[in-house]
């Protein structure tokens, strides 16, 4: 689309990535070891992911014009899945 630049840039994705696995692994992982709860784990991880990818899809469906509610919902329930 027209907001997309032709050559991504590598920097902020990387951080993002970077940034959102350590959020995975302190927010889910590290509590699950130390309860030894796989359980929990999967839900605050997935929670993470829920409220991270809601973060960037909600905005974007409200702020950005043609930005459809089905890739918002599809790529919100991914992340929350991938997540968890």
């Amino acid at each position: 689309g027209p907001l997309m630049l032709a050559t991504p840039v590598l920097g902020p994705a990387i951080a993002f990535y970077l940034l959102y696995g350590a959020g995975v692994v302190v927010f889910g992982v590290m509590p699950a070891v130390r309860e030894q709860r796989l359980s929990r784990a999967t839900l605050f991880s997935g929670l993470l992911g829920l409220v991270a990818y809601g973060t960037y899809d909600l905005t974007n469906w409200a702020t950005l014009q043609g930005w459809p509610a089905q890739l918002a919902l599809v790529d919100l329930a991914w992340g929350t899945v991938v997540s968890a």
